[in-house]
C-alpha cells in the first residue's frame, strides 16, 4: 500500500454525533496529521436532499466498482 493508500475513498473528518452534536472523526484526523505532500479538503454542507452525496460521488469519481460517500437520510 501507498503511504496515501487509506484515501481511496472519502473520509469524514466531522461526523454527527446522532443526538444533533458533531465533532471530530479522529481516525481521519490523525491520518490527516501524517500527510506531508499538499492535500485538497472538501467540505460539503447543505439541506436535507440537496444533493450533497451526488456533489461528493461526483468529485471522487465514484464507480460501481467503488463505494460512494453514501446518504445520511435514515428511514424510519
Amino acid at each position: 500500500m501507498t503511504q496515501y493508500g487509506c484515501w481511496r475513498h472519502p473520509r469524514c473528518l466531522v461526523d454527527d454525533g446522532g443526538d444533533g452534536s458533531i465533532g471530530v472523526n479522529t481516525a481521519t484526523l490523525e491520518a490527516l496529521s501524517r500527510v506531508t505532500d499538499p492535500l485538497d479538503v472538501v467540505c460539503i454542507l447543505g439541506g436535507y436532499r440537496t444533493g450533497k452525496s451526488y456533489l461528493m460521488n461526483w468529485l471522487a469519481n465514484a464507480t460501481a466498482t467503488t463505494r460512494d460517500a453514501g446518504s445520511s437520510v435514515r428511514l424510519t
